[in-house]
């Protein structure tokens, strides 16, 4: 049983909340504090402990750093570094993107300030520029404004069909094209009508 390997090996142990998750044991904080600079969550927060709405969210922190330093790593550690991004980006397009009449939209996540949103929209093209350099994604492409209701500010990147072309068509990309064939023929045009 993995359960008592982690508990004599590991001293790591679980128990059962009533609400029927699982929470870290005895010598469980230093796991969760592992976890927790690995970017994962490992407490939903507790009434003594009120969620801070104010400091927003953003790339946990080895992504940040694997992005920002992603000119000085090896090939190997780049191939590495490109799965998780590219994970990433499919969780993205997947869950916030819309194609509209002429770009597909990603839009991000909400921040509390503008600074916030301009450094989530910046190494979220910088992501996309890495995996995809054809697609040459800039701040241009970055559309921010605040919501006036909320107060928090809103983003979306706003890539042109002229620039999604460019992602490649095979592998893993997160944006497949599909041409669809509907033969009309001239009298079903309304222009075509006498």
């Amino acid at each position: 049983d993995l359960t008592d390997v982690w508990t004599q090996r590991l001293g790591l142990c679980f128990h059962q909340p009533p609400q029927g998750e699982i929470a870290f044991g005895e010598n469980g904080s230093i796991y969760a504090r592992l976890l927790h600079a690995m970017g994962f969550h490992t407490t939903n927060g507790t009434s003594a402990q009120p969620q801070r709405k104010g400091t927003g969210s953003a790339l946990p922190h080895y992504l940040v750093r694997a992005v920002n330093s992603y000119a000085y790593l090896n090939c190997r550690s780049r191939s590495k570094v490109n799965r998780y991004l590219h994970d990433l980006l499919t969780v993205l397009f997947d869950t916030r993107a819309r194609v509209g009449d002429r770009y597909l939209s990603l839009y991000l996540v909400g921040q509390p300030s503008e600074e916030l949103m301009v450094e989530s929209a910046s190494q979220l093209v910088t992501v996309v520029n890495i995996l995809y350099p054809d697609v040459d994604l800039t701040s241009e492409d970055v559309l921010l404004q605040r919501d006036s209701v909320r107060g928090r500010w809103k983003g979306v990147i706003r890539v042109p069909f002229e620039k999604a072309l460019k992602f490649p068509q095979f592998g893993l990309s997160p944006i497949k094209v599909k041409i669809a064939v509907e033969p009309r023929f001239s009298f079903e045009h309304p222009s075509m009508k006498d």
